[in-house]
């Protein structure tokens, strides 16, 4: 196992989305089972630390690096067609915790759309789960050692001032969209929570709001939901 994968196993959720058939849906293991799967969450709710692509396509890797797009870290191709998923990873992974600050989301959210215009992967992709670079039913190419910073990505690619509409909808832009729209609900309920002084109150109301409010498409787990009720009650 090279040192990229080495990293890639450290950092999985202690009990990530998991599975070996994602036509029977995932589920929730302990990661040394999950990480027998073939499918599983790259990342944790609380950080961000791989950018995943879903290329319906073969040969996404070469096509990638034709295109003087960034590297991946590694790559985990399907034996028998040769899709795949690629996989950047983040020297500093970005906090989605109720200590997470809007901004990086936002850059991040950018770059993750423009890594996916730039290698032309799935539009529907969430990246809420991956093919597990850790499981032998894949092919898997490692083919850059260092961990990318967001701005050394950002040199490789036309990265928009702020998300198009339909990028909202998925993956990190989720996360954006449901951040902002909670955010502006608050800061109208806020003051009443603030006279009473009961915290944990606001944030079950903030919970509460944002999961009406997650109605997505594909909607974010309630993991990520809770982190994202917890920053901005917070």
């Amino acid at each position: 196992m090279g040192q990229q994968l080495e990293l890639f196993a450290s950092s999985l959720p202690n009990k990530p989305y998991c599975s070996d058939d994602l036509l029977y849906g995932i589920k929730i293991l302990p990661k040394s089972d999950a990480i027998l799967k073939k499918y599983i969450q790259p990342n944790q709710p609380a950080l961000f630390g791989f950018i995943t692509q879903d290329c319906d396509y073969p040969n996404a890797l070469e096509y990638c690096l034709e295109s003087n797009g960034p590297p991946p870290n590694f790559s985990v191709i399907n034996k028998k067609n040769g899709r795949s998923h690629l996989f950047w990873g983040l020297n500093a992974p970005v906090c989605r915790t109720e200590f997470a600050h809007k901004k990086p989301l936002e850059y991040l959210a950018c770059i993750q759309y423009a890594l996916r215009e730039k290698v032309k992967g799935d539009r529907g992709y969430t990246g809420l789960i991956a093919k597990n670079p850790l499981s032998d039913h894949w092919l898997v190419v490692e083919s850059r050692r260092d961990f990318y910073d967001l701005g050394e990505l950002a040199d490789y690619l036309e990265v928009p001032t702020k998300l198009p509409s339909h990028a909202k909808l998925l993956g990190l832009g989720r996360n954006c969209t449901l951040f902002d729209s909670g955010r502006r609900w608050a800061y109208k309920q806020v003051l009443k929570y603030r006279l009473t002084g009961d915290r944990e109150e606001f944030f079950e109301a903030v919970r509460c709001a944002l999961e009406d409010m997650n109605d997505f498409p594909d909607p974010l787990p309630n993991s990520e939901v809770k982190q994202i009720a917890k920053s901005i009650s917070k």
